[in-house]
């Protein structure tokens, strides 16, 4: 532990912050309907200068008040000081801005004797931790407040409890990130995740988040390292690369490892802090605090670098970079630009094949037969004492999509039969059909499941000349793996919003973000990537299309680090979306049929 000290006394409210800012004045008219805000989508988003937003002006009428309290929750650097003097002041002691977020596009405000009607047109919501709960453009909330007078002048009486922000000034303020907590097994971390303030703040807002625990929807499925309950002693500052976390338990102080003793428990908890502030610019290590005692973690060190826990990453380190494929009705690998059939059976017997699906560590194959009837496991490796036979299926359907794999060494695939789907796991399991909500009976056209085996993310082809959706459930296991039960399917706002139509396959490019590629039209396909909430219009551009002139057969995609996103055309190549959005050839071998990454 450094000689530093958790510095106290100032507060997480009036923590600086650089935010936009809304400039245009606004002048309201005694009654009637009152556009503020109409200008908010074509604001500037970039760093906004120094604001200071006035007190309440003596004399102000009830929709004055109204209109002054919201542009003061926009104060840079952020405070709520002022947004609190225009409330009475048994509302100013009650009200909590951190509950949650309300995102809007646009604002009108409607005077009524003592009442304030505020309509916020385009309503994004988040949660108390910054995580998506939802909204589109065309959604629209109405805020009553209840104005009363105090000494003669009016103030509110019932303000929301949340920060209400336009558009833009969120976009340009707010970063998207993740929050980390572990899988049920303790093997992995899963992220969460959220939009937070960018600046000083940012520490001390991704800290709370994890002290809020996972979604509720979750249950015992994600687990947190961190002391329960606990909260953060002030803010969470950042000195010398350094970030400093004092949690304080109050009588919970029995937690594990604060004694300084290296335990599993204590490395744990490194591992989601330094995962979790690692997006915190300029951090580099973590020093915690427990009740005023300093952690000592393992190997006896006072602070962790935020590199620790690689071993827990979600996009799974461990697992092969190759890329195999199908060649001559044989299974092939192919590493560092060398193509060789794989030893096994399924490399030196040939057979008809509609895809396959490689178990993470590479050492195991899936492979659905050409007719989509037949699943059949193997290994890449021949084996001693083993023939070159096919081995025979482990499941059998009536058409079977491309089988995935999580790092649990399950495998997944869905039945189409008849159009409406069967979700199915094996290994270590059983194969049996998995009740998934919303995808189950729904006529699907891709799936694939993230390699921490917490979510599914599929493809549903829209009814009656509908869009087509994309939504995500949550796989809830147990400490060995075992898949209990799935949660209800949520659609994603982002695809929802951008009608996509036309959805031919899905595909992981990071632990958080997914690909969607589409064939709108005849001869022209697009790839859309997006975070895997489904948030849109709030922080980056969601599901922004990457357009591809040429017939696909679908995407090859990893969230592995460092692994580039292709797309494979029906003309036997390969092709490389570049970082600035351009598509090249990829240096692979050309011919290559059912090319993919593991998992």
């Amino acid at each position: 532990m450094s000689g530093r000290r958790v510095r106290r006394g100032a507060g997480a409210l009036g923590a600086a912050l650089v935010l936009a800012l809304l400039t245009a004045c606004v002048s309201l008219p005694e009654s009637g309907p009152v556009r503020t805000g109409e200008s908010v989508v074509e604001e500037q988003v970039g760093d906004a200068p120094y604001f200071a937003p006035p007190s309440p002006v003596a004399g102000s009428t009830p929709g004055q008040v109204a209109v002054g309290f919201v542009r003061a929750m926009e104060a840079n650097p952020l405070t709520t000081a002022v947004a609190r003097q225009y409330l009475t002041p048994e509302a100013a002691r009650g009200w909590n801005p951190d509950s949650g977020t309300l995102v809007y596009t646009s604002m009108s405000v409607l005077t009524r004797e003592e009442d304030v009607e505020v309509e916020l047109r385009g309503v994004r919501r988040l949660d108390d931790r910054g995580a998506w709960l939802g909204g589109s453009p065309g959604d629209t909330e109405m805020l009553r407040l209840r104005v009363r007078q105090v000494e003669g002048e009016w103030r509110i009486a019932d303000p929301p409890n949340a920060l209400v922000v336009p558009d833009s000034y969120f976009r340009g303020r707010f970063d998207r990130a993740a929050l980390y907590f572990f899988d049920a097994s303790g093997q992995l971390l899963v992220p969460e995740v959220v939009y937070v303030p960018r600046g000083e703040q940012m520490a001390t807002r991704l800290v709370r988040g994890l002290l809020e625990g996972p979604d509720p929807v979750t249950g015992s499925s994600l687990r947190s390292f961190l002391p329960a309950p606990a909260s953060v002693d002030l803010s969470v500052p950042v000195d010398d690369g350094v970030a400093e976390v004092a949690l304080d338990t109050g009588e919970a102080s029995s937690q594990a490892g604060t004694d300084g003793s290296e335990s599993d428990a204590v490395r744990r908890m490194a591992v989601q802090l330094s995962w979790t502030l690692r997006q915190v610019p300029g951090v580099r290590r973590v020093e915690v605090l427990v009740d005023g005692t300093p952690l000592t973690f393992p190997g006896g060190a006072g602070d962790v670098s935020v590199a620790v826990g690689a071993d827990q990453d979600p996009a799974v380190v461990w697992a092969s970079r190759s890329l195999f494929g199908v060649r001559d009705g044989r299974v092939v690998e192919v590493s560092d630009g060398r193509e060789e059939k794989v030893s096994g059976p399924f490399g030196t017997t040939a057979g008809r094949w509609r895809s396959l699906g490689i178990e993470l560590a590479g050492g195991q194959l899936a492979l659905v037969t050409a007719d989509g009837g037949s699943l059949l496991l193997g290994p890449v490796d021949a084996r001693p004492g083993t023939d070159d036979s096919l081995p025979p299926p482990v499941w059998s359907g009536e058409d079977l999509l491309a089988p995935a794999w999580d790092h649990h060494g399950s495998w997944w695939t869905v039945d189409r039969a008849g159009g409406t789907a069967t979700v199915v796991v094996g290994r270590p399991e059983k194969p049996a059909p998995v009740a998934v909500p919303g995808v189950t009976g729904e006529d699907v056209v891709a799936f694939v499941v993230s390699r921490d085996g917490t979510r599914l993310a599929a493809a549903v082809r829209g009814a009656a000349g509908r869009p087509d959706r994309v939504v995500v459930a949550r796989l809830l296991r147990g400490a060995r793996g075992r898949v209990l039960r799935a949660t209800p399917a949520r659609a994603l706002d982002s695809v929802a919003e951008a009608r996509l139509r036309g959805i031919t396959d899905l595909g992981w490019t990071s632990p958080t973000t997914l690909a969607v590629l589409t064939a709108p039209t005849v001869g022209v396909s697009q790839v859309h990537v997006g975070p895997i909430d489904g948030s849109s219009g709030v922080g980056e551009e969601s599901f922004v299309p990457r357009t591809f002139r040429s017939e696909t057969r679908g995407l090859v995609t990893s969230p592995a680090s460092g692994l580039p996103l292709l797309v494979d055309t029906a003309d036997g190549r390969l092709y490389q979306l570049s970082t600035t959005g351009r598509w090249g050839v990829a240096e692979t071998t050309e011919g290559l049929l059912l090319p993919t990454y593991v998992g």
